[in-house]
C-alpha cells in the first residue's frame, strides 16, 4: 500500500461533518420536541450539507487491500441484497404512510441509513481528521449540562413512580438514553487524553461521571454497562502509559478509586439507584429473542428475512403494529433478523480484525483507543447496540480505516497529535 500523505485544509470534510452533527441533534426527541416535523427537517437540512459536499468530491477508492478489502466489499454486498430483499415482501412495511416512508428513510438512524454509513470512508483517508470532531465533542457535551439539570430530578421521580407501579418503564428509558446520548455521540474522546487539552478531556471526564450516573437512575442496565466499559478502556490507556513506580501508583489509585464508587453504591442503593436495584439482572431480552427465532426458516437464519424482516409477538398485538415487530432489542439479532447470522459474521469481522491490529500492533494510543471503541461497539451488540447513522459511528467506521492502515499506526502520539489534533 502506498504511504498516506495527509493535508487537512479542505472545508469539504468539516462542512460534511457538521451535516452529521445536525443529523444527530435532530433525532434527538429533547432536540425535536417528539415532533417528527422537526426531526425531518433539522435531518434534511443535515443531508443538504452532507450531499452538496459529497458531490464536490471527485475521486472515492476503498482504503483497504487484501482480506480486509474483501471483507468490506462482502459486508457491502451483503447489506445491497438484504437492503433489495427488504422491498419484494407480501406484507405491510413498517410504516403507514408516505410520510412515514420519508421519514424512514431520511431520518431514521435505525433503519437502512446505517448500511450506507462505511461508503463515507471510500472519500479517502487523506480528508480525515479529528480536529473537527473534537469541536462537536465540546458542542455536544455542552448541551448534555443543560439537560442534565433539567431532567435528572425528573429521571429519578419516574424510576420512584415506575416501582410503585405508577408508570411504565418505557417513560423513564427515553428521558435517560435522550439525556446521555449527547455524550454517548462523542464519547470515544475519553479515550483521547493524550491529544486533548488537559481542560477539554477533564469536561469529557465530568460529563461521563454524570452520563453514568444519569443511565444508572434511569436502571439502563446496557448502556449503563457500556458506559462502564468506556470508562475501564480509559483507565486502561491512563495506566499503560505510566512505566515503572508511577504505573504501581496509578494503579493502587484507581483501584482506591473503584473501592469507593462501589462503596458509594451500596449506600445508596435503596434511595438514588433503587430502581436499578429493583431491575437488577432480571432478563427482559430473551423471550424477544427466542421468538424472533422460532419464526425463521434455516435459510433465513442463515440469510434473514430482508430488510424489513419481522416476527410476531401477541402480547404486542395492540400497538400500531397490530404486534408485529421489526427488530429486536439486541443488536445482535436485529442483524440476524435482516441479513442472518452471515450478515452479522460479516459486520464482526469488518469490524474486529482491523481493531485488533488498532489495539495490539500500534505505536500510538490514538489508534489503540479507536481499537478499543470498535471492540466495544461490538461488545454492545448484546445489550442493544443497533448500527446507526450518526457521529458515533461514523468514527467507528473511520477508526476501521485508521486501525487498518499501517502508516497511521506507525506514527508516534507526537505525529498522531500534530497531524490529527493540530490546533487541541
Amino acid at each position: 500500500m502506498k504511504a498516506v500523505s495527509f493535508s487537512y485544509s479542505q472545508k469539504i470534510y468539516q462542512r460534511i461533518l457538521a451535516g452529521f452533527a445536525l443529523f444527530s441533534l435532530g433525532v434527538n426527541p429533547l432536540i425535536n420536541f417528539n415532533s417528527a416535523a422537526i426531526q425531518t427537517l433539522l435531518c434534511c437540512m443535515g443531508w443538504l450539507l452532507i450531499i452538496a459536499n459529497l458531490y464536490q468530491i471527485k475521486s472515492f477508492f476503498i482504503p483497504f487491500v487484501g482480506t480486509q478489502r474483501f471483507l468490506f466489499i462482502l459486508y457491502l454486498f451483503l447489506a445491497s441484497i438484504m437492503i433489495f430483499r427488504g422491498y419484494t415482501i407480501d406484507y405491510r412495511f413498517p410504516w403507514s404512510s408516505l410520510q412515514g416512508a420519508i421519514r424512514n428513510h431520511l431520518s431514521s438512524p435505525f433503519y437502512i441509513l446505517p448500511y450506507f454509513l462505511p461508503l463515507f470512508i471510500l472519500i479517502g483517508i487523506q480528508r480525515f481528521e479529528f480536529k473537527t470532531f473534537a469541536k462537536l465533542n465540546i458542542l455536544f457535551n455542552t448541551l448534555f449540562v443543560p439537560f442534565f439539570l433539567l431532567n435528572i430530578r425528573t429521571i429519578y421521580s419516574i424510576g420512584s413512580a415506575s416501582l410503585t407501579g405508577g408508570l411504565t418503564e418505557d417513560a423513564n428509558a427515553g428521558l435517560a438514553e435522550y439525556t446521555a446520548g449527547f455524550f454517548v455521540e462523542t464519547s470515544f474522546f475519553l479515550l483521547c487524553k493524550d491529544f486533548l487539552s488537559k481542560n477539554q478531556w477533564r469536561f469529557n471526564l465530568a460529563i461521563w461521571v454524570l452520563a453514568t450516573l444519569t443511565l444508572a437512575i434511569g436502571a439502563r442496565r446496557g448502556q449503563l454497562l457500556m458506559m462502564l466499559l468506556l470508562g475501564l478502556s480509559a483507565t486502561f490507556l491512563y495506566v499503560q502509559s505510566f512505566k515503572g513506580a508511577r504505573k504501581i501508583f496509578s494503579i493502587i489509585g484507581v483501584i482506591f478509586i473503584v473501592l469507593m464508587l462501589i462503596g458509594f453504591y451500596f449506600y445508596v442503593e435503596n434511595t438514588l439507584f433503587a430502581f436499578l436495584n429493583d431491575r437488577g439482572t432480571s432478563d427482559t431480552r430473551s423471550g424477544v429473542d427466542k421468538a424472533l427465532l422460532a419464526q425463521m426458516n434455516t435459510f433465513e437464519l442463515w440469510f434473514g428475512k430482508g430488510l424489513n424482516g419481522r416476527y410476531f409477538m401477541p402480547q404486542f398485538r395492540d400497538n400500531l403494529l397490530g404486534g408485529w415487530r421489526y427488530g429486536s432489542e439486541t443488536g445482535f439479532y436485529t442483524l440476524v433478523l435482516k441479513g442472518g447470522y452471515v450478515l452479522a459474521i460479516a459486520y464482526i469481522l469488518v469490524l474486529l480484525i482491523p481493531a485488533l491490529k488498532g489495539i495490539f500492533k500500534s505505536n500510538n494510543s490514538f489508534t489503540k483507543a479507536l481499537g478499543l471503541y470498535i471492540v466495544l461497539s461490538i461488545i454492545e451488540l448484546y445489550p442493544f447496540g443497533w448500527p446507526m447513522f450518526n457521529i458515533k459511528f461514523l468514527i467507528i467506521w473511520i477508526g476501521v480505516a485508521f486501525c487498518w492502515n499501517p502508516v497511521i499506526r506507525k506514527m508516534n502520539n507526537t505525529d498522531i497529535k500534530d497531524t490529527f489534533f493540530c490546533y487541541a
